[in-house]
């Protein structure tokens, strides 16, 4: 009767856990957090990458000139760069 009924359904905690604690935050999640929230946070960090992006690409189209003794001079500042870590900071 009604104690299998209730037994067999597991006293029922499934549905109270459902009803208080999955719904709610299913509604919070849906209404406020993926409607007020989540866009704000995308356009901000949408908004930093793309600059982030462009400011990279203008400095490094300017290290581009096509002149190979800027290139080595690039290069070996950065060889000394990582031997001074390496050796100063090991």
């Amino acid at each position: 009767g009604v104690l299998y009924k209730t037994v067999s359904r597991g006293y029922y905690f499934d549905s109270a856990y459902r009803r208080l604690v999955v719904r709610p935050l299913d509604y919070l999640s849906e209404a406020v957090l993926a409607r007020r929230v989540e866009p704000v946070i995308s356009g901000v960090t949408l908004a930093a990458t793309s600059e982030s992006v462009q400011v990279g690409s203008r400095l490094f189209s300017r290290l581009q000139s096509g002149n190979l003794q800027a290139y080595l001079l690039y290069a070996v500042a950065g060889l000394v760069v990582i031997l001074w870590v390496g050796v100063f900071h090991a």
